[in-house]
């Protein structure tokens, strides 16, 4: 059933929160203003260049007065939105330097600060983790308590929890990653499969996929196998996906052909 709305004008003296009612709207005839009831009420006037005063908060779409989808605040600020269906905010216990873009973003955040989370389900499950930058779907989805982390790439770094300081750069990117630090990760898939393993860079489409341990350097694509898993102190080289040279945790070369040794420091060449 339709509502009634009831129109009266009337001289500013005849206005006030007494004498409006419920779903009553009001033209104050002295100033040119349009009051409704008291419930929310609403002060609008336009001046003689067009422009047009609100006293008070504005809410729009959603559930009104108590889920509006655009809130503009009498402070100036937006302090909730949704624009074209892309949830726009500050995620999670609202705190004011945590930014969000997207639907899904940064919800369960209680404390975490400094946060930015641009991408549907990015930083999803942060509480108190701060200081992180998660850029795609997904991004850093499982992350806590993680600090200083940064992830760009659609699930990159998604399984973090309490990892910090690491940068997942690639779809995928340090996808399995828990609680492992100080990891450099740039290419799709690099660094896959790495779960605690710390202080590792991997540079390249799935540089470095099935590594676990801590410590490793790996140059270009190389994907390796399996057995990389329990790799750690080891640099590898590649063309491609194709090794070309590999320094071993006892600091020995391996370049196929050539194997250059450092024993007790002193260098040999064994062909």
């Amino acid at each position: 059933m339709a509502e009634t709305l009831l129109f009266r004008g009337g001289p500013s003296n005849d206005i006030t929160a007494s004498t409006v009612q419920s779903r009553e709207i009001v033209i104050d005839t002295d100033t040119d203003q349009i009051v409704s009831g008291p419930s929310r009420k609403k002060t609008v006037m336009e001046d003689n260049n067009g422009n047009i005063s609100i006293d008070g908060d504005v809410l729009i779409g959603g559930t009104l007065p108590s889920a509006p989808n655009i809130t503009l605040a009498s402070s100036g600020n937006i302090t909730a939105g949704t624009f074209n269906l892309l949830k726009i905010g500050r995620g999670g216990g609202g705190i004011s330097t945590n930014t969000v873009v997207g639907t899904g973003a940064l919800p369960a955040n209680t404390t975490g600060n400094n946060n930015s989370a641009l991408g549907r389900i990015a930083l999803n499950a942060n509480t108190e983790g701060s200081s992180n930058n998660a850029f795609g779907r997904g991004a850093l989805y499982s992350n806590t308590e993680g600090i200083s982390n940064n992830a760009l790439g659609n699930n990159a770094l998604y399984n973090n929890t309490t990892g910090l300081d690491n940068t997942a750069i690639g779809r995928n990117a340090l996808l399995t990653n828990t609680e492992g630090d100080n990891n450099t990760a740039v290419g799709n898939s690099s660094l896959r499969n790495n779960t605690t393993g710390a202080n590792n860079t991997a540079l390249g489409q799935n540089a470095g996929y099935y590594i676990k341990g801590s410590n490793n350097t790996i140059l270009g694509a190389y994907q390796g196998g399996a057995a990389d898993s329990t790799l750690s102190d080891t640099v590898i080289i590649s063309a491609g996906a194709t090794e070309r040279a590999r320094c071993d945790s006892n600091g020995d070369w391996d370049f196929g052909s050539i194997i250059l040794k450092s024993p007790n420091g002193l260098s040999l060449i064994h062909i």
